[in-house]
């Protein structure tokens, strides 16, 4: 099973937060991969490769930088 997973930095006038977070499970990392396409299409999301995550829809604005991303979940193993 792959998880995939939202990683955010909210810029904001307390400071910076970080908030994980997960948002789907998928059989395959196939299936993990085009929701990550379809998610890419959205407005200022772009499809991108971090060097330790692989691919990622990478969303970057002055307030906020996302990336989407997709795990192995080793819980339902």
């Amino acid at each position: 099973m792959y998880v995939l997973v939202i990683a955010m930095l909210v810029m904001g006038e307390s400071g910076v937060t970080a908030e994980p977070n997960l948002i789907e499970e998928y059989n395959s990392l196939e299936d993990c991969r085009q929701e990550l396409i379809l998610i890419s299409k959205l407005p200022n999301f772009r499809l991108g490769s971090i060097d330790m995550l692989g691919y990622a829809a990478i969303k970057e604005t002055e307030e906020v930088k996302a990336a989407v991303f997709c795990v192995k979940n080793y819980r339902s193993i």
